[in-house]
């Protein structure tokens, strides 16, 4: 259809049916997989949130209130 950018197109959908493939061939394996990437990146969230408080911490006043 005089399309440019086709070749990308077609890449994209390869890597999708590959991906595809994987996932029906071994269901539980992927899942596994993907649910360490989750796990990691919780963890990973988790030392942000600890950290950002510790800096916020530094910077705001006690002024002896519970929040």
């Amino acid at each position: 259809y005089g399309c440019e950018g086709w070749s990308m197109t077609l890449m994209l959908a390869l890597v999708l049916l590959a991906a595809g493939a994987v996932i029906l061939l071994r269901p539980v394996q992927t899942a596994s997989f993907i649910l360490q990437i989750v796990g990691i990146s919780l963890m990973a969230e988790a030392i942000m949130m600890f950290w950002s408080q510790h800096e916020i911490g530094k910077y705001m006043p006690r002024d002896g209130r519970d929040s």
